[in-house]
């Protein structure tokens, strides 16, 4: 999955990433090109309308935070996780009980980043949330999801038939603007 060593393996059991990884922490861009093409900008309407319910509010700015890093260091960066966390509101500590912690957890839980001995591989896109995750949200996300996917899936069959090669999904099929 990656070049880097992975520490430990991600399971949905509580991992204590703040314990694991030390601060200041390397964060490097998970290379995954399909993803990467196809994906979805943590800034975006997509993921603002189906993650945040997945991953929750805290997650979401984190991984908002490192896009807004990535646009500026595109090789990766060092973060001190501490200053990071107090600069969302919120307390940092080692341990199950940081809500920081618990955030990045989320992240590593839902394939959005992978822990390393020194940080953290993170994905710059998001993938398209997976089924198992949209049947947790309200019916009317579902439904809405559901008419983009078919929208999008009619979008690859004439970027086919047209020779060209398949786009990143339009953010404006989600919200009407925003970034993809």
């Amino acid at each position: 999955m990656s070049d880097f060593p992975l520490i430990h393996e991600t399971s949905e059991q509580l991992l204590d990433v703040t314990s694991l990884i030390p601060s200041p922490a390397v964060i490097r861009p998970w290379v995954d090109p399909v993803v990467d093409e196809r994906g979805h900008d943590p800034r975006s309407a997509y993921v603002e309308r189906y993650w945040l319910g997945v991953i929750g509010p805290t997650a979401t700015w984190i991984m908002r935070r490192f896009a807004d890093r990535f646009e500026a260091e595109p090789a990766g960066f060092t973060i001190n996780l501490e200053h990071t966390a107090c600069t969302m509101g919120l307390s940092f500590s080692k341990g199950h009980n940081s809500p920081f912690g618990k955030a990045l957890h989320r992240c590593v839980m839902f394939g959005l980043a992978q822990p390393l001995s020194d940080g953290f591989a993170v994905r710059r896109r998001f993938p398209s949330v997976a089924q198992r995750h949209l049947k947790r949200l309200p019916a009317d996300l579902q439904s809405t999801h559901e008419a983009w996917a078919r929208r999008e899936a009619g979008n690859d069959r004439l970027d086919v038939q047209l020779g060209r090669p398949p786009s990143a999904p339009r953010a404006e099929q989600v919200s009407g603007s925003g970034r993809s």
